[in-house]
């Protein structure tokens, strides 16, 4: 399906994507250093399970680094290939690195998060990036809970969804997929970047949250709302611990690229969806998502 996507975009688009996220991410360490964020804010910032502590890190700077350029440039790809304007949702933005990543790619991006905190620390962090940059991105920032959000709040629809590492927590599943709906237009396009409650040792040491659907059950309950998912592949598959020396990185990029296809190996996936139509399915009688994933 990756093939797929590559042959969307030419050469020099994906060229162009990767350049663009390698860029931002080697502003990170200088960013650190230099935009006088307070210590709660660089505490943040260093957190290396929901942020950029992995990649501020070097020992896991080059896991971080491949798995961001290689997956993101395929959600660039994916949801910038069937779409004249772009307007797009960045679902759970955590900090806004993937809100000015498309920002800076040409989209006009709302990047929603439920932690006030975070989101105070977005538009510091925007104000950094144009400095940088030497361009103002057009990017807003708003804190709010999108399971209690009222939709008309919103002034106009968008184009793309993206959300990475927020989707999952985000329950009931049929709840968000249904609003998800709403807010895209007839073009409408989604993309997940999620962890894999499927993955092979997950399932061998039952070691999974029961809350997270498998991506089939996001697949299955994204097609009851008019989405043909057009992408499902793993995102990872290698282990962090196992991406060093430095002078092997190539070698294991290239044994995880071969690994991911593999989606039962892999311990994230990537998934993407557009809009068919717009006529909801409901699921068969007495057998909702949630009950299909935990069978």
């Amino acid at each position: 399906m990756r093939k797929h996507i590559a042959g969307i975009m030419g050469s020099d688009q994906s060229n162009h994507h990767r350049h663009l996220i390698e860029t931002l991410y080697a502003l990170l360490p200088k960013e650190v250093n230099d935009a006088g964020y307070d210590d709660r804010e660089l505490a943040l910032i260093r957190d290396p399970i929901l942020y950029y502590g992995r990649y501020l890190d070097p020992a896991t700077r080059g896991y971080t680094l491949h798995n961001a350029v290689d997956n993101l440039s395929v959600a660039l790809a994916y949801l910038s290939s069937s779409t004249s304007s772009k307007r797009l949702l960045d679902l759970g933005c955590g900090l806004g690195m993937q809100s000015m990543l498309f920002a800076a790619d040409g989209w006009d991006v709302l990047g929603l998060d439920y932690s006030p905190e975070s989101i105070a620390l977005c538009r510091k962090r925007k104000r950094y990036y144009e400095s940088q940059l030497r361009r103002q991105l057009n990017l807003e920032f708003v804190a709010a809970d999108f399971r209690t959000t009222d939709l008309s709040s919103f002034a106009t629809q968008f184009d793309a969804v993206f959300s990475m590492s927020a989707f999952a927590q985000i329950q009931p599943l049929e709840n968000t997929v249904d609003k998800i709906s709403t807010l895209l237009g007839d073009d409408g396009r989604v993309f997940i970047w999620e962890e894999n409650p499927g993955h092979f040792y997950s399932d061998i040491l039952r070691f999974r949250r029961r809350s997270v659907s498998r991506p089939q059950i996001v697949r299955e309950e994204l097609g009851r709302h008019g989405f043909k998912t057009e992408l499902l592949s793993g995102g990872c598959a290698v282990p962090r611990q196992l991406w060093r020396p430095a002078a092997a990185l190539n070698f294991i990029a290239a044994i995880d690229n071969v690994l991911k296809k593999n989606l039962a190996l892999s311990f994230t996936y990537l998934l993407g969806a557009s809009r068919t139509n717009r006529a909801f399915s409901p699921s068969p009688p007495g057998r909702s998502a949630l009950a299909q994933q935990v069978e």
